[in-house]
C-alpha cells in the first residue's frame, strides 16, 4: 500500500474547498434563526436566493464528500483484505529479525566475523523461549537489491532471450526452518557445506522454473556470470550444485512477482555479513 499522487492532490483539493464553503457558513445563519422560520411555519424566507442557493450547495458537498471517504474507505478496506488473503510464502508469526551488518572498512582476514556470527545465533538459542535462530545475508520479506547474472550448465539461451539473473543471497543450516520458509525439493544446508567442502547452493521456485522447466534441479548445476564479478571478486563458471529448492517468497512486496533468488552457505559466502531470523 502506498501513497498515489492522483489520490493525494485529489483529496488535498476536496479539503481545499470544503475549508473554503465551510468559511461562509457564519454568514449562512446560526441554528436559532432556522429553528424560528421553521416554528413560524415558514411565513416567511429564509434569505435571498443567493443564500438558500449556497446552503443547498453546501449540503450538496457535504453529501459528496461523505460518499467519497465512505467510498475510499470501503475500497480500503477491501485492499487490505484482499492483501490479508496474500500467501507471502513463509511464516512470520513469532519471528524476529535483526540487520545485523559487517564494517567491512575495517575487515581483516583475522577478523573471524564467520565465527562471531554462530557465536551470536548460539547465544540467541540460550534465552528462554527461543526456539531456532540463524543468520543469513537478506532479511525474509525485504529485497537485497544484489542481483548477479547466473548460468545453467547445459541450458542454452533462445534467441533474444536475456541472460537470466537472480539476487545473491547466502543462509546458515537454520535459516530456512527459521524464516518459516518451505523446502520444497532436497535439503537444506548442512553444517559440512563449507568453504573446504564442494560447492552447493539452493534456488527459490521461480528460478528453477526457468532454468529447468522440463527437469528435476537436484543435481543440475549453476554459476555466476557477467562483467560484474571482476569487480566483486567472484569466478566466473564456478559450478555450484543444486541440493535443494524452497518456495517464493513475496519479498518485492504482496503485490510484486516473487523474486529470483539463489541461496549459498553462510560460510561458503564471499561476503561475510549477515541479519539474525
Amino acid at each position: 500500500i502506498q501513497v498515489d499522487g492522483v489520490v493525494l492532490v485529489f483529496t488535498l483539493g476536496i479539503a481545499g474547498v470544503v475549508a473554503l464553503l465551510l468559511s461562509f457558513a457564519p454568514r449562512v445563519g446560526n441554528e436559532h434563526q432556522h429553528g424560528t422560520e421553521l416554528t413560524a411555519g415558514n411565513t416567511r424566507t429564509t434569505g435571498s436566493g443567493r443564500r438558500r442557493r449556497l446552503q443547498q450547495g453546501l449540503v450538496v458537498t457535504q453529501i459528496a464528500v461523505s460518499v467519497i471517504l465512505l467510498t475510499g474507505a470501503g475500497l480500503l478496506v477491501k485492499s487490505m483484505k484482499r492483501l490479508s488473503e496474500v500467501d507471502p510464502g513463509l511464516d512470520t508469526k513469532n519471528v524476529l529479525t535483526m540487520e545485523v551488518p559487517v564494517d567491512f572498512t575495517t575487515l581483516t582476514p583475522d577478523n573471524h566475523v564467520v565465527e562471531n556470527y554462530m557465536r551470536m545465533t548460539q547465544e540467541i538459542k540460550a534465552i528462554p523461549g527461543v526456539e531456532v535462530a540463524a543468520v543469513g545475508s537478506n532479511v525474509p520479506l525485504r529485497v537485497s537489491g544484489f542481483q548477479l547474472d547466473v548460468n545453467a550448465d547445459g541450458r542454452a539461451r533462445a534467441s533474444g532471450e536475456p541472460q537470466p539473473a537472480a539476487e545473491y543471497r547466502t543462509a546458515d543450516t537454520a535459516y530456512f526452518k527459521a524464516a518459516g520458509i518451505k523446502l520444497v525439493k532436497g535439503r537444506a544446508f548442512l553444517s559440512s557445506d563449507n568453504k573446504k567442502s564442494a560447492k552447493v547452493a539452493i534456488v527459490n521456485q521461480t528460478l528453477a522454473k526457468l532454468l529447468w522447466p522440463d527437469k528435476d534441479p537436484l543435481g543440475q548445476r549453476i554459476a555466476w556470470t557477467g562483467d560484474l564479478l571482476r569487480f566483486i571478486g567472484i569466478k566466473e563458471n564456478d559450478w555450484m550444485t543444486i541440493v535443494g529448492v524452497v518456495g517464493d517468497t513475496k519479498d518485492g512486496g504482496l503485490d510484486h512477482a516473487p523474486v529470483r533468488a539463489v541461496f549459498v552457505p553462510f560460510d561458503q559466502g564471499l561476503f561475510p555479513t549477515g541479519n539474525l531470523v
